[in-house]
C-alpha cells in the first residue's frame, strides 16, 4: 500500500521506549526520485494513544529524509492512523550541509571549516556553522534508522545518556545516528521562527556559542577517550 502525505505511523521504539508517533510527508516531484520527510512526535508509550492526542503534541526533533515508503506489512511494520495533510508540508524544511561525505568519528561538527545550506534544489554558499547547527544534515535513512534516531532523542530528553544504551564506540551506523543526535540541539529549544530555517547574520550577536546548544542535548563527554581514537 502506497501511503499518502500527512499519513500518521505508530511505530515501535528501541530499549523499551513503546511506540513512537510520526507523519510521513511526500514531497516527490513528478519525473524526479521521491522525496519523503518523517516528523516524529515527542509524544510516546502504549500503541492505542488517541490520535487527538499525538497530532497536538511537539515534534521530538527535525524532520529526517527517509529512503523508502515506511512498511507497513510484517514483521517490525509501521501502522497508519490516520491522514493528515497541512498546508505547512508544501513548505521544505533547509538541510545543513557538511563539506566531506563520510566523517563517521566526528564529534563536534563545528571542527569542519565549511558549512553550506541544502536549500532542496541547490545548495547555498559557505556559511558559517553557527547559522545551520540547528538544522539536520540531509541524509537519506532507512525506517530502522529513524527508529534509533527517535529512541536516541527520548533518551536525551529524559536527562539520560545515550551510551548507556547503545555502544557508540565502534564506526558503524548506530555510531553515526549518535554523533548525529549529539550535534543537534533540542527541537524543544529552537525557537519556531527559526525551525528548518537558516539564522540570519543579524540574529548571531544575540547568542552566546552555537545557538540552542546545550550540555543536556549535546553530551560531549560520551565521546570521551574510550572511544575516541585520537
Amino acid at each position: 500500500m502506497k501511503l499518502r502525505s500527512g499519513t500518521v505511523l505508530r511505530f515501535k521504539l528501541e530499549h523499551g521506549f513503546g511506540y513512537g508517533y510520526c507523519r510521513l510527508v511526500d514531497r516527490t516531484v513528478p519525473g524526479c526520485p521521491a522525496t519523503l520527510l518523517i516528523q516524529v512526535y515527542s509524544i510516546h508509550g502504549p500503541d492505542d494513544l488517541d490520535l487527538e492526542e499525538v497530532t497536538a503534541s511537539e515534534y521530538l526533533l527535525n524532520p529526517i529524509e527517509i529512503r523508502n515508503y515506511p512498511n507497513t506489512k510484517g514483521r517490525g511494520c509501521w501502522h497508519p492512523m490516520a491522514v493528515m495533510p497541512s498546508l505547512r508540508d508544501r513548505v521544505m524544511p533547509v538541510f545543513k550541509h557538511r563539506p566531506l561525505l563520510s566523517i563517521p568519528v566526528l564529534a563536534d561538527e563545528c571542527e569542519l571549516p565549511v558549512w553550506r545550506a541544502d536549500l532542496g534544489n541547490r545548495l547555498s554558499r559557505p556559511l558559517d556553522y553557527r547559522r545551520v547547527a540547528h538544522l539536520e544534515q540531509r541524509i537519506l535513512v532507512y525506517q530502522d534508522e529513524v527508529i534509533r534516531r527517535a529512541t536516541m532523542e527520548l533518551i536525551k530528553v529524559g536527562g539520560k545518556r545515550i551510551d548507556d544504551y547503545y555502544d557508540v564506540s565502534k564506526l558503524d551506523k548506530v555510531r553515526e545516528t549518535f554523533v548525529r543526535s549529539i550535534n543537534v540541539p533540542f527541537h524543544k529549544d529552537i525557537p519556531a521562527r527559526y525551525r528548518g530555517r537558516v539564522i540570519p547574520v543579524a540574529h548571531l550577536d544575540s547568542f552566546e556559542g552555537i545557538p540552542f546548544r546545550s550540555k543536556a542535548a549535546n553530551p560531549k563527554q560520551a565521546l570521551n577517550s574510550r572511544f575516541m581514537p585520537w
